[in-house]
């Protein structure tokens, strides 16, 4: 069952947070088309599970097969010279796991990608690190 309106606090390192949102957010952005793009983020709580997910979804230009395999291979980009380091899916990938999360991409080309985030929800308060 889902709690509407609530979720509970994670607990973490804030600043590697923010980072892996900022990362991903931008990413999405610059994908998206001139016109007619969005990008969507969304959160719930699984109780069940005792986890929180945080969905990224965008309609941008999407990636290929062979992108997607590689995207968290460090110093690997599709980006043009000086517009990006390839840093920063690999270091979210590192941060979010330091959080004992997982983080999932699904993409196709011309369509899009969505990113998920789990998060667990640390009932004794403490991060793995």
């Amino acid at each position: 069952m889902d709690t509407v309106g609530m979720l509970p606090p994670v607990r973490g390192n804030r600043q590697q947070l923010e980072q892996v949102l900022i990362n991903i957010v931008t990413n999405g952005i610059q994908a998206l088309p001139e016109a007619g793009g969005h990008l969507r983020i969304s959160s719930r709580f699984d109780e069940k599970k005792h986890e929180i997910s945080i969905v990224i979804q965008d309609n941008g230009r999407g990636m290929s097969a062979e992108v997607l395999e590689n995207i968290e291979v460090p110093f690997y980009t599709t980006k043009d010279t000086g517009s990006g380091t390839g840093l920063g899916l690999a270091l979210s990938r590192a941060f979010i796991e330091t959080h004992s999360g997982q983080i999932h991409y699904e993409s196709e080309e011309h369509k899009g990608t969505t990113v998920t985030i789990l998060l667990p929800v640390h009932r004794s308060g403490a991060v793995s690190k």
